[in-house]
Formats: structure tokens, sequence, C-alpha cells
């Protein structure tokens, strides 16, 4: 579940595998050292963190869930993890945000990372999209600085996320999305969405489907920034 220690502000929702692999257990020591202790903690980190390559992306393996993520400046995308070819891959891309009818397109993000939190900003639109990936899933989040420009403002915020990929994304119960492989294998699974304002209070917020996306209706009125 999303756990409000990692940020006082901000609305988030959890991928997790349909099907984790083991927990992988570090060996047991009868050595007493700090210096073991600490360097099989870094090990461990290690296995979640994120790391930079040559194109400028930033990706990370979930030994926990068998996944792997990867960030860029346009979106994440998710793939199996082990030593074959990946057996499929899930591409989430912000594309847009704002009111309920007043939509505005999104640009390109500003990737950075550290340990395993990656982060895709973008300033112009007061927003950061983030990604924190630790053994019980890949927590995905957005902190929105301030309210939309435009719009209504007793209309919702809207985050809409695209999804592409191979597989085929379907409401599983009232709070969650499923992804599913062509012939129904449940994949992954996005649950426990909530928000926060600035008092640390939740925030209304729903999930749904729209045709090739997701939704994220945030009811801010009132609510002090930032989400």
């Amino acid at each position: 579940m999303p756990r409000a220690r990692l940020v006082s502000a901000a609305v988030t929702a959890v991928l997790v595998a349909a099907t984790s692999v083991p927990n992988h257990r570090l060996a047991q020591c009868d050595h007493s050292g700090s210096l073991i202790t600490i360097a099989l903690a870094d090990i461990a980190r290690g296995e979640y963190s994120f790391d930079e390559g040559s194109d400028g992306s930033w990706s990370a393996p979930n030994r926990a869930q068998g996944l792997r993520t990867r960030a860029d400046a346009t979106g994440v995308y998710v793939t199996s993890r082990g030593p074959a070819p990946a057996r499929w891959k899930l591409a989430l891309r912000l594309r847009a945000f704002g009111r309920e009818g007043a939509l505005l397109p999104v640009p390109p993000a500003v990737v950075r990372a550290e340990g395993a939190r990656v982060e895709q900003v973008r300033a112009s639109l007061g927003l950061t999209e983030w990604y924190v990936n630790e053994p019980h899933g890949i927590e995905q989040g957005f902190t929105i600085s301030e309210p939309p420009p435009e719009g209504d403002p007793g209309s919702h915020i809207i985050l809409e996320i695209a999804h592409s990929g191979d597989l085929g994304a379907s409401a599983d119960g009232d709070d969650a999305i499923a992804f599913a492989a062509p012939d129904g294998t449940v994949a992954l699974r996005q649950s426990g969405l909530v928000v926060f304002d600035d008092l640390g209070r939740h925030v209304p917020a729903e999930m749904r489907l729209v045709p090739g996306a997701i939704q994220i209706a945030v009811a801010d009125q009132g609510r002090p920034y930032p989400l």
C-alpha cells in the first residue's frame, strides 16, 4: 500500500506483479562486525536503485516483484525481469494534466534519480511525477505544487496516463486496475490510490479507465497545496 511517510503531500498508487517471485534473502552471517552489516545493507539497497544509461534514461530491477523499470523524459516502461527476453512490456506516459474540460498536453520531463526513487519534473506545469522501487511494489506518485491555471476551479484535477504495450487494462474492483496478457493472464495490478494535501489530510480521488488511458480525478477544492 502507499505509505504517507514517503511524502507529506502527494497523489500515489502502487503497481505490483500479479505473481511475485520469492523475496531474495541475504545469507545469514555469524559475524558481528558493523562493516559486514553495512555491506549487506548496501547490497540490498542496490538491488532496487536506479542507474543511468548511456541514452539518459534510468532503470532499476525489482527482484521481489520480478520486474524492471525504465524511465525517460517521455514515460516509464515496466517489463518482466529474467534471463530470457521480457515476456511483456507496459508503457505508462502522462499525456494530459489540468482541470476537467481544460486538459493541457504534457511536455517532456527533466529526469533525475537518487537511490530507488526516480522523478520526472515538469516545472512549467508545477508537476513532479515520481516512482519508488521497493520490494512491496513500484509506487507511482505525483506532487502538484499549485492548482492548474485554467478551467473551472470547482471541477476536478485530472491526471491522464496513457498505457500501451503487450498488456490490456481492465477495472479490478472499485480501486484497482489489472493489466493482463492477451490470454487473460494478469501480469500487473495497480491499486491503493491515496491523495494527501499539504497538511497531510486525505483528499477525495478516484482512478478510472478511459480509452487508452488511466485517469486520476482529484477533488482539490479548498485544499492547501501542494498535493
